[in-house]
């Protein structure tokens, strides 16, 4: 993958503006209680937090009843020969072996669930170990290797959820991916028969392009997707991956696997996912919320945002003044745990764009950051 002479500018000017990188630190942030909640604001929160202590609890045997969704029993056998062809076309020796073995749906859920958790955790995890040794500076041999790394997951990803994709047969699903298509410009779009998913999706897509901000190239949504939602920017084109409802619902209602809770947190040890999870109470506890709106079509607008920036390593681990760091961690949980640039900045885009203000703290953090902002 060859990032050109443009990167190299690029990169060279915000080290310049921007500070050094941060090193990346291994211990989970908390914010501090965030007091400027009106009533309704909190009403929200904790309605909110019902739901996200439920999902800690819960989240991790996904597995259990999934497979039925995925792979219904007439299905079983086209799915897994599928699966079978994609491990041989990805040279994976030890996925084709598992996958050959498995006799039934819940266990090809299993596989295929672990799978992209893997794929997301050795990906992840590399970054974050060569950027940690860069001393603070980000190189441009250092964003074509992790830029590789994101192109191979990538790949690799997508082919597992086209492996396994089912057409909709909803009307209204179909209608709307057609309109994605016709009227967006979308090249791909797979929607599962997700109706929930589709009207959030066509709902922010419509917003956004009346304000003119980018739109993905294609949509997928998938029941194995293992994070809530993702924005990939390669080869020119931006590939937005949803989690199904499906998957939330069967989340909530599931019960605990703590095989799976290493999965998901896939960065912290069993005494760090302890400490993490006392702490994320106590931070809940205190009215905080898990993103900076409680809006219904924030998580599809926040991935949809990710479109408006640089996928740069030189942007994404920049060192704010110590004078925005009390602001950056009040904007909302996620921004306390996903401390890098690109997130805070798409987390006050999504608020702003959702709601039309922002505090005057997060609106002069916003103008400092947006200087930087150079679009992908």
């Amino acid at each position: 993958m060859k990032i050109d002479r443009t990167a190299r500018l690029i990169i060279g000017n915000i080290n310049k503006q921007f500070g050094k990188a941060a090193k990346i630190k291994e211990d989970v942030y908390l914010l501090k209680p965030f007091k400027t909640l009106s009533e309704d604001e909190k009403t929200l929160a904790r309605i909110q937090h019902k739901g996200i202590f439920a999902q800690m609890e819960a989240m991790p045997n996904l597995i259990h009843g999934m497979g039925d969704l995925v792979f219904e029993g007439e299905k079983f056998a086209l799915k897994k020969d599928k699966l079978i062809q994609f491990a041989v076309s990805m040279g994976d020796k030890g996925l084709e072996t598992k996958l050959a073995k498995v006799k039934d749906r819940e266990g090809l859920y299993n596989i295929c669930n672990k799978y992209c958790f893997k794929l997301l955790k050795s990906c992840e995890e590399e970054a974050r170990r060569l950027v940690a040794g860069t001393k603070g500076k980000i190189t441009l041999e250092l964003e074509q290797t992790i830029e590789q790394m994101r192109v191979d997951r990538y790949n690799k990803m997508r082919g597992l959820y086209e492996a396994l994709a089912n057409k909709s047969v909803n009307p209204r699903v179909i209608e709307i991916e057609n309109i994605l298509k016709t009227e967006y410009g979308m090249k791909t779009v797979n929607l599962e028969d997700d109706l929930p998913r589709a009207e959030q999706i066509l709902r922010v897509v419509k917003g956004l392009k009346v304000k003119g901000f980018p739109i993905p190239d294609n949509v997928i949504v998938s029941d194995l997707h293992c994070a809530t939602g993702e924005l990939c920017k390669i080869g020119g084109e931006k590939t937005m991956f949803l989690q199904s409802t499906r998957y939330q619902v069967a989340s909530t209602i599931a019960g605990a696997d703590p095989e799976i809770l290493k999965y998901f947190y896939r960065f912290l040890s069993p005494k760090e996912f302890t400490i993490y999870q006392k702490s994320l109470q106590t931070a809940l506890s205190k009215g905080i919320s898990q993103m900076s709106t409680a809006m219904e079509d924030h998580i599809v607008t926040h991935e949809c945002l990710h479109g408006n920036h640089t996928s740069l390593l030189a942007f994404f681990h920049k060192a704010l003044p110590s004078k925005f760091k009390k602001t950056a961690k009040e904007i909302s949980l996620y921004t306390n745990i996903n401390t890098n640039t690109a997130e805070i900045l798409t987390e006050l885009e999504s608020k702003l764009h959702l709601t039309g203000m922002l505090t005057l703290e997060e609106m002069e953090l916003y103008k400092y950051i947006k200087q930087f902002q150079i679009y992908a």
